[in-house]
């Protein structure tokens, strides 16, 4: 069979009598039911569940076929966590080995087509690796009229024998289910297509304007080009997540977000008749003129279109991810038409599911998740930055334990607790009203904060599993309030989630991934919430500019005077008024949910105002100060030089201490005026060498509750690279750091300043969890990080892999926690 043939049959709507034909094509031992076994009780999900018949493989295994037909109250395409929970319920205690599944209905043109298979699994209470069977994986295809069903065609031809000794086992069959292997497939193009847009920007007549001139390296600095069409090309990818939606062009006749033309950016290239001019008079216009502007009817209209699309509905999603880049260059770039063609050639054979998986159920297709991968690969200089992608499993057992030890804090070690956030099991305990409305209120207040934030990973997951946890305690609040989850998630994100990440690249994917998460659980398109200050760029490390203290001493205390010499007036030091300190909390709860477009430009400048004028103000004071003591170096040298003979003055000039002391501030003085000249350039840029944690997160750190501020989890995949690296390309930022942190000893590598700036931004109960190297405990260069963790008897739990190693690199991870006051060290070894 050819690939067209089956990729037809698969795109039309079920039909067993269908796949009666297709399934002994692809398994030699296939075995149908005379007469089908009901093996589901018909309920307000299920129709009917039958099991039809059994696969024998060559390795001596047996998969059951079940056909389930839902009930529309099961939306196919979205609801795969119902049919996870079907799956879980009625399948999981009577499989041996593993089962085909259909899910269909006759009343949805779509259907998923899943296999179930046990795995083995690493064991993260002891860092083993589980031998022999575990709990079920599941995988699924979704298949029908809207899919494009390449992917699904292509694995499953790759069943047929093509060998007399060809053998069919459950390993093989993984492999074609294997999302692992979609998503080297799908990213080893993707990334031919990255490098051919790039290539041809930094050879074209924009190049001189995109550039960042004043780096000396060409890789540093065609920097800009290739971030500006990676943002390019992960919108292009956002809007096929959209356009999945349904919501991108939709009929004008209707009000309703339905019908929207599920190839929507194909054929608006299709249809779009300057194609040579496809990004700067089409795909701005969309980006920017469209889905960033409230239009009559959400209408779009774009002069060259022809067809269905002109006029059609298009959504307003706000939100920043079609804000207009600062360097207005970029609106008046093009590229070749053939690029844009192969481009979403490319992407039109792919599946794109909006919700990201689990690492339990895997939908055989692009997923949110899918960026992250992408973006971590992307970056050139990401492995010699250190930064690693951490798999989803290690993720979610990180975020629930996490989240475990955060109500541990406030219930007591329970293990009912343990179980309802592993499991979601209530117990007798939690369900009575007065403890589940109390375990609701403690999953609001929560504050989670990943200070290298990188593609999302670590704050995704925990978005996923507070959510989990509300949605689960939610019957038993008994209240009359509906269980709105795109609002709950909303929520999340603006009272509970925080990151930052020195790359901009990597804030951009992270923010993305969040308005997805949003989207999924949407009816209809909403306005996106604003993330600029939730997932913000910067140096997490530096809490200054130039040398100034910018951490909660200088922007939080009340201004104080200086000790001055004679000869001057006392100089005022600049803090933080209680005026400004008001104004940023307020006008960054009011961005969060700003949806008009000047308006939120407004908030945007008054808030970089505030904090430029801060820190211009403080160059100012230290350059008032640096006058001073120049004034006061002058005046000792014209007492002590006033009477002496030109040669005696010229040999005193030598040794001066003075003189050499007035040099050294006059350069001092001469970078204080450069610093305060480079902060206009920060009004072009989004872009900051320093992170202001308790300016810009000023929230978490002076609670309106009155409560302890600080961060109640802190976690994630710090940054692995040692100084020698850093010193390389930033010499000052290494002397800097070193200066800073007093974990900052020997040949120290980046992770371990990490765990030392994130103890001192958590709370006195917090938890800090990072994946991270564990040979600072008995290394050098870790003696710094050593004398810390004493100090503060922060040592709480390791898990160390040893042998097992998470990451392709040459480093041996493990799972460290550390809190305040630890009374208990746990280290756990793989042996």
């Amino acid at each position: 069979m050819k690939e067209k043939d089956l990729k037809r049959i698969l795109q039309e709507p079920f039909s067993f009598e269908n796949w009666k034909k297709l399934l002994p094509l692809f398994f030699d031992k296939v075995e149908f039911l005379s007469k089908p076994h009901p093996f589901l009780d018909p309920d307000d999900r299920i129709a009917k569940g039958e099991q039809v018949g059994l696969i024998h493989l060559d390795d001596d295994k047996s998969l059951a076929i079940f056909d389930v037909e839902v009930t529309d109250k099961v939306d196919i395409p979205r609801n795969r966590k119902q049919l996870r929970d079907i799956a879980i319920k009625h399948i999981d205690q009577g499989i041996l080995h593993g089962a085909i599944v259909f899910y269909h209905s006759p009343t949805q043109p779509d259907y998923r087509f899943s296999f179930i298979a046990k795995w083995s699994a690493l064991d993260m209470e002891t860092g083993e690796l589980i031998k022999g069977e575990t709990k079920p994986k599941r995988y699924t295809y979704l298949l029908g009229p809207n899919e494009a069903c390449t992917t699904a065609a292509k694995r499953l031809l790759t069943l047929i024998p093509k060998k007399e000794n060809h053998e069919l086992n459950l390993k093989a069959l993984q492999e074609v289910f294997s999302v692992e292997a979609l998503n080297r497939e799908f990213f080893k193009n993707y990334k031919e297509h990255y490098v051919k847009f790039w290539c041809y920007l930094a050879e074209s007549p924009w190049r001189e304007a995109l550039i960042d001139a004043e780096k000396e390296e060409a890789e540093k600095q065609e920097k800009p080009i290739r971030d500006f069409v990676k943002k390019m090309l992960g919108r292009i990818v956002f809007l096929h997540f959209l356009q999945k939606k349904g919501w991108m062009g939709c009929p004008p006749d209707s009000h309703e977000w339905k019908n929207g033309e599920k190839r929507f950016m194909q054929v608006l290239f299709e249809e779009f008749n300057d194609k040579e001019h496809f990004y700067s008079r089409c795909l701005t216009r969309l980006f920017f003129e469209t889905l960033n502007t409230k239009r009559p009817n959400d209408e779009f209209h774009l002069d060259g279109l022809a067809g269905k699309l002109n006029g059609s509905r298009v959504p307003y999603l706000n939100g920043g991810l079609f804000e207009v880049e600062k360097n207005k260059v970029t609106l008046n770039v093009d590229f070749p038409a053939s690029l844009f063609q192969e481009l979403l050639d490319f992407f039109e054979q792919y599946n794109f599911t909006i919700d990201e998986n689990s690492p339990d159920d895997h939908e055989v297709g692009i997923d949110p998740e899918m960026l992250g991968h992408i973006f971590e690969n992307l970056l050139e200089e990401n492995k010699d930055k250190g930064a690693f992608y951490t798999p989803k499993e290690i993720v979610q057992f990180m975020c629930q334990e996490s989240l475990i030890q955060y109500l541990y804090n406030h219930f007591g070690e329970r293990k009912d607790i343990n179980d309802f956030i592993r499991q979601h099991g209530v117990s007798e305990f939690l369900a009575y009203r007065d403890h589940a409305v109390r375990l609701n209120h403690l999953l609001d207040e929560i504050k989670v904060c990943d200070p290298a934030i990188g593609s999302g990973a670590f704050p995704i997951g925990m978005l996923q599993e507070i959510f989990e946890a509300k949605l689960y305690i939610y019957p038993y609040l008994k209240t009359n309030q509906p269980f709105d989850p795109a609002a709950v998630k909303k929520k999340i994100i603006q009272n509970s989630i925080y990151g930052v990440d020195i790359e901009k690249g990597a804030v951009d994917i992270a923010r993305l991934r969040f308005w997805l998460a949003l989207v999924v659980d949407e009816e209809t398109p909403q306005p996106l919430p604003n993330l600029d200050y939730k997932i913000m760029q910067g140096n997490s490390l530096l809490e200054q500019y130039e040398g100034i203290d910018l951490s909660k001493t200088a922007l939080m205390e009340a201004p104080t005077v200086k000790n001055v010499t004679l000869f001057e007036e006392p100089e005022t030091e600049y803090g933080f008024s209680e005026e400004n300190r008001k104004s940023i909390k307020q006008l960054v709860k009011d961005y969060f949910k700003e949806e008009d477009k000047d308006e939120k430009a407004r908030i945007h400048k008054a808030i970089d105002r505030i904090v430029l004028d801060h820190i211009d103000k403080s160059l100012e004071g230290f350059e008032n100060q640096l006058l001073i003591e120049i004034a006061t170096f002058e005046k000792r040298y014209k007492d002590k030089t006033e009477r002496l003979l030109e040669s005696q003055k010229a040999q005193y000039d030598k040794k001066s201490k003075e003189l050499k002391e007035i040099a050294k501030r006059q350069k001092q003085l001469k970078n204080k005026a450069q610093a305060r000249q480079n902060l206009l350039k920060f009004e072009e840029t989004d872009e900051r060498p320093y992170f202001l944690w308790h300016l810009y997160f000023m929230d978490v750190f002076e609670p309106s509750s009155g409560s302890e501020g600080g961060f109640d989890v802190v976690i994630g995949n710090p940054p692995y690279m040692r100084i020698q690296g850093i010193r390389k390309s930033d010499n000052s930022l290494a002397d800097e750091l070193v200066k800073q942190y007093k974990a900052a000893t020997g040949s120290f590598d980046l992770y371990v300043l990490f765990v030392e700036r994130g103890m001192e931004i958590l709370k006195q109960e917090g938890i800090l969890n990072f994946i991270m190297p564990v040979k600072w405990v008995n290394s050098a260069f870790g003696k710094g990080l050593r004398k810390y963790v004493l100090e503060h008897k922060a040592a709480y739990k390791i898990i160390s892999f040893e042998a097992y190693q998470v990451f392709n690199a040459s480093t041996y991870t493990g799972l460290q926690w550390f809190k305040k006051n630890s009374e208990n060290l746990h280290y756990l070894v793989d042996p």
